[in-house]
């Protein structure tokens, strides 16, 4: 009688190998059939047949409450400043402007002062990232410059 298997295990070279063998895990009958990948592969959901996954939505409704909450609390500034006068309504605004813009320099400030790195170096990647990447680019900005500064530090290059 034949031992029956409950895993597999398989590393792969590059992404269309793992695309191929995930599809055949799921023509030989296999049905709970996973991949890790440290990047997004494309073609890779449609080979496990995963369709209908709802971590999507959920994701994306959890990444807008920060938005909506920071909206609403400063729509509330707002109207209560209205309330009171057009000039200190204007003020309020101005002063979540400044807070806002503000909360650049200073997070900078704060992890560059983790990674050793001052807070120019990482509002130059911060920038560089966003105009090459999108909001990816920046939101990864200082983990990549953190990296790419300690390689070139352990290579004696900076």
């Amino acid at each position: 009688m034949a031992t029956p298997v409950y895993a597999i295990v398989g590393e792969f070279d590059d992404a269309d190998t793992l695309v191929a063998a995930a599809a055949k895990a799921r023509a030989d009958g296999y049905r709970k059939v996973e991949a890790y990948s440290p990047f997004p592969v494309h073609g890779l959901a449609e080979a496990l047949e995963v369709n209908d996954s709802k971590v999507f939505y959920i994701t994306f409704i959890a990444g807008l409450l920060p938005v909506v909450g920071n909206l609403i609390s400063n729509t509330v500034i707002l109207i209560v400043s209205l309330s009171q006068s057009l000039a200190i309504a204007v003020a309020s605004l101005a002063f979540l402007v400044v807070i806002h813009k503000a909360e650049y320099f200073l997070n900078a400030r704060i992890v560059g002062a983790r990674i050793h790195a001052k807070a120019w170096e990482l509002l130059v990647a911060m920038l560089v990232m966003e105009a090459a990447f999108g909001i990816a680019g920046l939101i990864a900005a200082p983990i990549y410059y953190a990296y790419l500064k300690d390689e070139l530090a352990a290579r004696k290059l900076i």
